[in-house]
């Protein structure tokens, strides 16, 4: 009597369990949607009558990002990705006024800005806001002591093919022969 007890009790738990096994196995588990971080590389490249003035190289990472700020990949709340930007610069002194052995000097900053937002990807291409303000002490002819500055600012939208070298912006000043040439290379973080 005390075997078909244990058999009748046993039963159940052996269905139970089954259905259970069954139920687990049916679910399939949803594959974690991931977007992939990118590395920018922005090439500022200046010409002055054919010679290269300057040819600034800044390579920058566009983190994927979730709304509240925290970093994931394996997150599937509203993407966003990181808004990178660089300051690169220095402070020059400007003779601004010289009586006797007295002169006032101001400094001025010159140098690199630049600015990345709204980064998304869209099929194969990824796009971006860019703001670009560029300012150089260059020599000037008429006043030896002070020199002459030059400033620029940009703002462009590109979208550019992920592992494609692009130019996305060429501008020549036909009066001086001023050249100014904005190259992007957009890979993802973990290319070789």
């Amino acid at each position: 009597m005390p075997k078909s007890i244990l058999r009748i009790a046993l039963i159940p738990l052996v269905f139970a369990s089954a259905s259970v096994g069954q139920a687990q196995s049916t679910e399939t588990p949803k594959p974690a949607e991931t977007q992939e971080s990118y590395v920018l590389t922005l090439t500022l490249k200046i010409t002055d009558q054919a010679k290269v003035t300057t040819n600034q190289v800044y390579t920058l990472t566009a983190l994927n990002a979730v709304r509240d700020g925290s970093l994931s990949s394996l997150d599937n709340r509203a993407r966003e990705f990181s808004n990178p930007s660089v300051r690169d610069g220095n402070r020059v002194p400007i003779l601004t006024s010289k009586d006797g052995d007295k002169s006032e000097v101001q400094y001025i900053d010159i140098g690199t800005n630049i600015d990345i937002q709204s980064v998304q990807k869209v099929g194969s291409l990824l796009a971006m806001q860019i703001k670009i303000e560029n300012s150089a002490a260059l020599p000037n002819p008429e006043w030896k002591e002070e020199p002459l500055i030059r400033q620029t600012r940009y703002s462009i939208a590109p979208a550019v093919t992920i592992g494609k070298l692009s130019t996305v912006y060429s501008s020549t000043d036909a009066v001086d022969g001023h050249k100014v040439e904005i190259l992007l290379l957009a890979k993802p973080l973990d290319a070789k």
